[in-house]
């Protein structure tokens, strides 16, 4: 990455800093030639602006070293920032399933109202067939199902 006009020594740079120019550094140099000075800078300054060391107040970090194993550890602290975004999400899964139920309940109405109709069809034929009402001489409705 170009260095930038701020003369900071690796000593002055704080973790965050560090961490932006790592990880610009991991970046293949075949995209980097065609990134333009500004996208680099953007690029850099999220990644400065995530701090992901300073987001506990107690944060140790180490490895314990053992004969044939290292094993890492980690011990953080802070305040929970966890509840808003949380609520975020379900506030949005409600409101999903809200919007589902309005669906569902959409369908679940067409299907009664279709049964219903059904019902008074069949309701008004069979009234017809008992008052002996014939519209249409010698055509029945179970004449129309079968095949000759």
């Amino acid at each position: 990455m170009p260095r930038q006009n701020n003369h900071m020594t690796e000593k002055n740079k704080n973790s965050s800093e560090v961490y932006a120019d790592f990880t610009m550094s991991r970046i293949d140099s075949s995209v980097l030639g065609t990134m333009t000075p500004s996208q680099l800078r953007a690029v850099r300054d999220a990644l400065v602006a995530n701090q992901p060391f300073k987001r506990h107040s107690f944060d140790i970090r180490g490895t314990l070293p053992f004969i044939f194993a290292s094993f890492y550890f980690v011990i953080l602290a802070g305040r929970d920032k966890r509840r808003k975004t949380l609520d975020k999400e379900k506030r949005r899964v409600f409101e999903g399933n809200v919007s589902m139920a309005y669906v569902l309940s959409l369908l679940f109405l067409s299907f009664v109202g279709a049964v219903v109709w059904m019902a008074i069809l069949l309701l008004l034929y069979w009234v017809k067939i008992e008052l002996g009402m014939d519209f249409l001489p010698n055509v029945h409705f179970p004449d129309l199902f079968q095949s000759e």
